[in-house]
């Protein structure tokens, strides 16, 4: 997965200035299918024909678009029918509870089936058992993460100079 850009809450809410992510794209030499941003369902209920809007325009570059903390927010089904998603971001506290308690498999399991009905894949946040990983597995999770996984780690600890990456978070003249 390509690096991401956390809770664009008030870019959403505002357009993004005209070439600033063609620039920006441009300017760092990354390809647009490895950047993918994050948005939360927060982020959709500000101005949802402006989000939406924004969001297809990044999408015609190339982008990719996931929603993060899926369920935890403003939650709303047709923000998922809606919006040019191309992955929905299970959040941790969900997957904490799973295999201790049947409600939290259920809304994973409800999550998966209906992402997967609109040809949307699925990540699981917080992997951190066995059990957690295989419970997920069994029910089609298409990606995960967390620290069974592997820990986050720094650039420099493997060796690797911080890429320069130019901000499409600026403000509009």
């Amino acid at each position: 997965m390509g690096p991401t850009l956390q809770d664009l809450r008030q870019r959403l809410g505002r357009a993004i200035p005209q070439g600033k992510p063609r620039k920006a794209l441009r300017d760092s030499g990354l390809a647009p299918s490895r950047l993918e941003l994050e948005i939360t369902e927060g982020v959709l209920i500000e101005n949802v024909s402006r989000a939406k809007k924004t969001m297809q325009s990044l999408k015609s570059l190339g982008i990719l678009i996931a929603l993060d903390d899926f369920g935890t927010g403003y939650s709303s089904l047709s923000y998922v029918e809606a919006f040019p998603l191309d992955r929905i971001k299970v959040d941790r506290s969900f997957v904490a509870s799973l295999g201790q308690s049947e409600r939290s498999l259920a809304i994973v399991h409800a999550v998966i089936e209906l992402a997967h009905g609109l040809g949307v894949p699925v990540l699981a946040e917080g992997i951190e058992t066995k059990l957690q990983m295989s419970l997920l597995v069994e029910e089609g999770c298409d990606e995960m993460q967390g620290y069974l996984i592997g820990r986050p780690q720094r650039l420099a600890a493997e060796g690797r100079s911080k890429p320069r990456v130019p901000s499409l978070m600026q403000s509009a003249s």
